[in-house]
């Protein structure tokens, strides 16, 4: 997507997917009672943009009805940039290693904040949170965390399903922008990567599920890379008739 949001990539880009899945379900710029400390507020500084609301719209409860004049390709392409920021800031801080402070600073405001001409004082909230990779990396949980409570709160809703005896919460959802940030917990709550590749697996998936559903791709590379299993070391001598053929040939 492309920075400037009125652009006729993101057109493109918001028609393709309104095409594949249809709308998200748009309607004001939602707010959250933390104030600076918010993916929506990240989003805005990290585009270059004005920092879309202020203090009377903080806190305002968000209905999620959705639609016209607010369903734009400007606010698609802004969602589109903050779930893509949540996402990056979350795969930086997931791991228990050394957190890589540049791939969190890089979302950090560059502006200077505070009132210097009342109070004296000013600060910037990039200089002030990577300067530690402990500051960095609560920052990027704060702003996670943020971005999915509120998404949850604001657009989607806990259901019962089943009968009498074997009652299962789950969940329902407002808008299409909803289901999106849902599947975001979901993948945080249950957090599986594929054995080989290292992507997520669908939430959805049965729970021993450990390669990406693809048609069995990931499997069968992961079985062919490590040789310790049946199916790579079958794999290997297949191979290796395939060459010995091959140079028989020649």
């Amino acid at each position: 997507m492309d920075k400037v949001l009125d652009t006729e990539r993101n057109v493109r880009a918001a028609k393709v997917w309104a095409n594949d899945y249809g709308v998200l379900g748009l309607n004001g710029p939602d707010m959250t009672i933390m104030g600076l400390i918010n993916s929506h507020r990240v989003t805005a500084d990290y585009l270059g943009m004005p920092w879309r609301g202020g203090g009377a719209d903080r806190g305002k409860r968000n209905t999620a009805h959705g639609g016209r004049p607010h369903e734009s390709v400007e606010n698609f392409a802004f969602e589109a940039w903050e779930a893509h920021i949540v996402w990056r800031l979350y795969e930086s801080v997931r791991s228990q290693g050394v957190v890589d402070v540049h791939s969190v600073s890089r979302f950090m405001s560059t502006f200077e904040e505070g009132e210097p001409e009342f109070t004296g004082r000013s600060w910037v909230e990039q200089d002030l949170f990577s300067s530690d990779p402990e500051l960095a990396h609560s920052w990027a949980l704060t702003i996670v965390d943020d971005a999915v409570n509120r998404k949850i709160e604001n657009y989607c809703y806990p259901i019962v399903q089943g009968a009498p005896g074997s009652y299962e919460q789950s969940w329902g959802f407002k808008t299409l922008l909803g289901a999106v940030w849902l599947q975001m917990m979901f993948l945080m709550r249950a957090d599986r990567r594929c054995w080989h590749c290292g992507r997520p697996i669908d939430p959805g998936r049965r729970s021993h599920a450990k390669f990406c559903d693809n048609g069995g791709k990931c499997r069968a590379n992961y079985a062919y890379h490590s040789g310790g299993q049946k199916e790579a070391k079958e794999q290997k001598r297949r191979r290796g008739r395939r060459d010995s053929s091959s140079s028989g040939a020649t």
